[in-house]
């Protein structure tokens, strides 16, 4: 052992006995008072803590819960027996995102929010449509169009720098559809061209974010099929089919970690599928 080591652990052990030395009733040293003058004590050195906020004299055990966001008889929920209605703007907030949009997604970016949505359009080439809120709802950019021909339903993930949609589309209004894909910058610009996914007859299907990858699951003629793709949307897997049944709806996929989940409704039946 050098002299330096053995200066290292003299230090650790004279720390350690210094610790080991501290008297246990010095751990509950330390005020037990009621500085907020609501008759409930708080503090290092109360045997029982009562107020479990010993700033505010209207939050104590026993007070009336107000519908407030906060804990205001100290029994560790919030807001219970209130009402839920939108209206309640203490506890929840409106925003007008767009005077005729639909079929809404969104996803946690940034601890705020991205979103897409399908607008109405005269011609009923109703357009997709991305725009960033902030953790409030409150709308931190324009709203961008990225994409006009002939859309479905969007489907959306973040990524942690981005946002990428996927949806099912009638190319050219020629009643022909096919399931695309395409990634969105920041705050919703497209930033690729859309990457086509099937040429067929195909249900809007649903899409996830692995970390490294993209997994889209679609349905088409009672196939259901999995595409594979790169953070910059090049192709892994084209799609192969993972099962077959017929008549299913809503489609909807997640990714934990180990392989994608992914559940659809059958008549009369919910389903989930697991693929590793």
């Amino acid at each position: 052992m050098s002299h330096r080591q053995g200066q290292a652990l003299a230090c650790v052990t004279l720390l350690l006995f210094m610790l080991l030395a501290v008297p246990p009733a010095a751990a509950q040293s330390g005020p037990c008072e009621d500085r907020d003058g609501d008759g409930f004590v708080a503090g290092a050195g109360c045997l029982e803590q009562e107020d479990c906020n010993d700033q505010s004299a209207a939050v104590y055990p026993g007070a009336v819960e107000q519908c407030n966001g906060r804990d205001d008889d100290c029994d560790g929920a919030l807001d219970e027996s209130c009402p839920r209605a939108c209206a309640s703007f203490q506890l929840t907030r409106d925003t007008l995102i767009d005077e005729g949009g639909g079929r809404v997604r969104i996803a946690n970016a940034d601890r705020g929010w991205a979103i897409v949505f399908q607008d109405e359009a005269p011609d009923g080439n109703d357009p997709l449509r991305a725009t960033r809120l902030d953790k409030f709802g409150a709308r931190l950019v324009p709203i961008t169009t990225f994409e006009t021909d002939w859309p479905g339903t969007p489907r959306l993930v973040w990524t942690g720098r981005e946002m990428s949609a996927s949806w099912a589309g009638d190319r050219n209004h020629s009643d022909q559809t096919g399931v695309f894909i395409r990634r969105l910058a920041e705050w919703g610009r497209p930033s690729t061209p859309r990457v086509p996914l099937d040429n067929g007859w195909s249900g809007a299907g649903d899409l996830a974010w692995t970390g490294y990858e993209y997994g889209f699951f679609w349905g088409r003629g009672g196939d259901f099929f999995l595409a594979r793709l790169t953070a910059t949307l090049a192709v892994i897997d084209p799609g192969w089919p993972v099962c077959h049944y017929e008549d299913h709806q809503g489609d909807h996929t997640a990714w934990n970690g180990n392989g994608y989940g992914w559940v659809y409704r059958r008549p009369s039946e919910l389903t989930g599928h697991l693929e590793i």
